[in-house]
């Protein structure tokens, strides 16, 4: 099929890597989401790519950072989950979150229809979802409010997949954004590279040209990120740093190579920062 306007091209590499995945990742909905999508969401697997087989890893590694701050957020009793840019992230099922959380998936009417249709078939969510039909480049807290979130109460917001795709002032203004919104003890997760990798071998550097024409698709979406690193960045904002570590590293954590395209100690590779952070009283 044709994926609607607005259906992000990067949203959907998230979701064909997961529904590869079964032993670090279990998630029926990213395999919904690329069966919905059939032949547009055909991609290359890691054997038919070396491409494909770092951004999956990439992907998939990622994701664990991101679950373990949401579950140790639940655990301490935080009942509000707000997804950034939701795409087609599965947590609301997948993680087996009590009833009682509140996962609210942040994203355009178009990304979240075709979701809604994907995924009508498929396992329901363990927690309660809420859909919130907003553009992040406009002003998207009052829906989100609107859809029943509480700025009085701690949420653990998620930025996953998106930082590097804005610019330094962009990505002020939504942490700006989320901290208005966010009570003591909320925690805000996300990740992004240390520098735009346009151009450079990591992207464009594979013998495979169908690997250096995606890496250059890619790279033309990347902007600066963050203006700060992540300490620095996060304190001038209000956030006290829970916890901070890098992609690389982490995939070697959960038992799968580093791919050197991730491995700072590689002369082309690249750090990606994964960083969480709780907002202090």
């Amino acid at each position: 099929m044709t994926l609607p306007a607005g259906v992000g091209w990067t949203a959907l590499m998230t979701a064909y890597a997961r529904a590869q995945e079964r032993e670090l990742v279990d998630d029926p909905w990213a395999r919904a989401v690329v069966d919905h999508a059939g032949e547009a969401a055909r991609l290359p697997d890691g054997r038919e790519s070396g491409m494909w087989a770092a951004l999956g890893t990439y992907f998939v590694t990622r994701s664990l950072f991101y679950d373990r701050q949401v579950l140790a957020a639940v655990d301490a009793g935080v009942d509000q989950v707000v997804l950034l840019a939701a795409g087609f992230d599965g947590r609301a099922q997948r993680l087996g979150l009590p009833a009682d959380v509140t996962v609210f998936e942040v994203d355009t009417e178009e990304v979240l229809a075709f979701k809604d249709a994907a995924i009508a078939d498929a396992p329901g969510p363990t927690a309660r979802r809420v859909d919130v039909r907003a553009d992040l480049r406009e002003d998207w807290p009052p829906a989100l409010v609107a859809a029943g979130l509480d700025p009085h109460r701690p949420a653990v917001f998620l930025a996953e997949g998106l930082l590097m795709y804005l610019d330094e002032d962009q990505s002020d203004r939504l942490l700006d954004a989320v901290g208005d919104l966010a009570a003591p003890s909320s925690r805000f997760v996300t990740e992004w590279f240390d520098r735009n990798p346009a151009g450079e071998p990591s992207l464009v550097g594979w013998p495979d040209e169908r690997d250096n024409r995606t890496g250059a698709a890619v790279g033309a979406m990347f902007r600066s990120g963050p203006p700060l690193p992540p300490e620095s960045w996060l304190a001038a904002h209000g956030w006290e740093v829970l916890a901070v570590d890098d992609v690389g590293t982490h995939a070697a954590a959960v038992g799968r190579e580093t791919p050197w395209m991730f491995d700072p100690a590689h002369a082309d590779g690249l750090r990606v920062h994964l960083v969480a952070g709780v907002r202090g009283r």
